[in-house]
């Protein structure tokens, strides 16, 4: 799988390929078109490559922590089973290494999952299908179930 800033990065040289290419092809058309006249030839277009304000290590944090949530997101929708049950495990024990503060949000969400959200009305399949995944899945785990537990408790805080 190629990454997204070497994409970038080969990217660069076709595009601006491409635009001289166009440059030259209109060019050519208004020439033929009138030979005679003078002709103002368009300009080249300034085409600015812009930079992204985070910093190195926020991107890659950041770029880490959507795989996972990614990672997440299709495991609940295989539905729960042997394979996706190690896989998630991996998933909840690196939310519960990670220390960033989108693990609050994640935590708020995971309780009101476990919790049934007390006080709103039910809102369509997928937070039950989020208990039903985690019902099965803690049920083989208890002992991560607490860990888990504690996790969002101190995260509340």
């Amino acid at each position: 799988m190629v990454s997204i800033l070497t994409r970038n990065r080969r990217n660069r040289p076709r595009v601006k390929a491409r635009s001289q290419r166009r440059l030259r092809r209109v060019a050519k058309q208004l020439l033929a078109c009138q030979p005679e006249d003078e002709v103002q030839l368009p300009r080249h277009p300034a085409r600015h490559w812009r930079k992204t304000s985070d910093r190195l290590a926020d991107h890659l944090s950041a770029t880490a922590q959507r795989r996972i949530e990614c990672e997440a997101h299709n495991l609940f929708r295989k539905g729960y089973g042997v394979a996706t049950h190690a896989r998630f495990r991996r998933v909840i024990e690196s939310w519960m290494n990670g220390g960033s503060g989108h693990s609050v949000v994640l935590a708020e969400f995971y309780s009101g999952v476990l919790d049934g959200f007390p006080g709103e009305p039910f809102q369509g399949p997928w937070p039950a299908k989020h208990r039903m995944f985690l019902v099965q899945f803690f049920r083989k785990e208890p002992g991560l179930k607490r860990e888990f537990q504690n996790w969002i408790a101190k995260l509340k805080e």
